[in-house]
């Protein structure tokens, strides 16, 4: 029998399994063999045909998970509590990337908003001398054909020019 597709088992790509073309239907099995199947199988192993779920769909026998799924049907969730991890700003939205893993989550942030968690709001225009305070450095990023300048600010320090001082520390850590 042929080999069809190396297929991701549910423990999170730890082990995979080879799917098998056989006589009486494709047939999943963890030897990396698919004679060896054939041979040492004498009870009925085929498949009932395929039918992917969560979303997923069904090309030559292999289902194609969305983000977040896996399984040979796409029963298993994956992500579910990543995005309860981080919390995006500025009304920014969780969502997972990687479809194929190791799973991640990261914030899509709105139209002028950047950075990891969308914490810097950005200006239309350029970095100016001063734009920024506290010795925070002027950062230029370019979203489409629009530049937008933000300040990306020092520890203990927040807001559009970095004027707001939230924290600071009680020794120098000498």
């Amino acid at each position: 029998s042929a080999f069809i597709a190396c297929l991701e088992t549910n423990d999170y790509g730890k082990t995979f399994a080879c799917l098998c073309s056989t006589p009486s239907g494709p047939v999943a099995t963890t030897s990396n063999n698919c004679e060896l199947t054939v041979t040492t199988t004498t009870t009925s192993t085929s498949i009932t045909p395929l039918t992917c779920s969560n979303g997923g769909y069904l090309v030559d026998g292999i289902c194609h998970c969305p983000s977040g799924y896996g399984g040979i049907s796409c029963e298993q969730k994956y992500d579910e509590k990543l995005c309860e991890k981080i919390i995006c700003k500025n009304r920014g939205v969780c969502a997972i990337r990687n479809p194929n893993g190791p799973y991640e989550s990261v914030c899509l942030c709105r139209y002028g908003i950047s950075g990891d968690y969308c914490q810097l709001n950005g200006t239309l225009g350029f970095c100016m001398p001063n734009f920024c305070l506290n010795n925070s450095p002027c950062k230029e990023n370019i979203i489409g054909s629009t530049r937008h300048a933000y300040c990306d600010c020092q520890p203990g320090f927040n807001g559009l020019k970095c004027q707001n001082q939230y924290f600071q520390c009680t020794s120098t850590g000498k």
